[in-house]
């Protein structure tokens, strides 16, 4: 492999290069008639940086006729990053819903819409936004 900077007239021409570890590669290399010999950490190339995706599943049903002033304890399972999924409230929803810690409280009539998230880690990519929508009625009364 052979690179050099425009303008600088230098050559780096890489003579040996071997896998030492996942991500880390030792390189030796010739530099202007000066050999070197590195440790390099290769990140998102070949299988390095690649990471398991993840996804949400709702595992609590909504109720079957939600109307305001009542509740929803809402519930996900996620991927194998060990993380929690979390829910907000989507702002598509405005004032239709709250929600406090997994409890949903519905306030008014219209749609609410609880978005389902979770975080990755170094194994693991964060899961797509799920969004359950719910559609809130008034009470009826007699």
């Amino acid at each position: 492999m052979e690179s050099s900077e425009p303008g600088r007239g230098e050559r780096h021409v890489a003579r040996d290069s071997n896998r030492v570890s996942a991500g880390i590669t030792h390189v030796t290399a010739q530099i202007d008639g000066a050999q070197a010999s590195v440790l390099v950490t290769v990140v998102g190339a070949g299988g390095v940086g690649r990471r398991t995706a993840q996804e949400i599943s709702f595992t609590s049903a909504p109720p079957p006729s939600p109307v305001t002033g009542a509740t929803y304890a809402v519930a996900a399972s996620g991927g194998g990053s060990g993380n929690r999924v979390t829910f907000t409230i989507d702002s598509s929803s405005g004032s239709v819903c709250a929600i406090s810690a997994s409890t949903v409280t519905f306030n008014q009539p219209g749609r609410c819409v609880i978005d389902a998230t979770q975080v990755g880690n170094a194994n693991y990519q964060a899961a797509p936004q799920v969004p359950r929508t719910i559609t809130v009625s008034n009470p009826v009364t007699g």
